[in-house]
C-alpha cells in the first residue's frame, strides 16, 4: 500500500504536515494514503501511530499540551 513519507521534528509538525497535505488533494479516506514519519503511522484523521498502534498524537485529553493541527 502507497504511503506519503513526512519530514518533520515532531509529531505535531508530521500532523499538521499530513493534514495539509490530505486537505490540498481533496481525496476522502478510501484514497489517501496513510503517512509515514520515523517509523510511526500518521492516519487519515491526522493521528501518530507508533508501531504498537497506540496513539502517541494528539495528546491525550488530559494532557495540557495544546494540538496545533488542523486535524481533529
Amino acid at each position: 500500500m502507497k504511503t506519503l513519507k513526512i519530514e518533520a521534528t515532531t509529531a505535531a509538525e508530521a500532523s499538521a504536515i499530513y493534514c495539509k497535505l490530505r486537505d490540498d488533494s481533496g481525496e476522502g479516506a478510501s484514497t489517501f494514503p496513510d503517512g509515514k514519519w520515523n517509523g510511526n503511522r500518521i492516519s487519515y484523521n491526522g493521528r501518530v501511530w507508533n508501531a504498537d498502534e497506540k496513539a502517541i498524537y494528539p495528546p491525550k485529553e488530559e494532557s495540557h499540551d495544546v494540538w496545533q493541527g488542523s486535524c481533529a
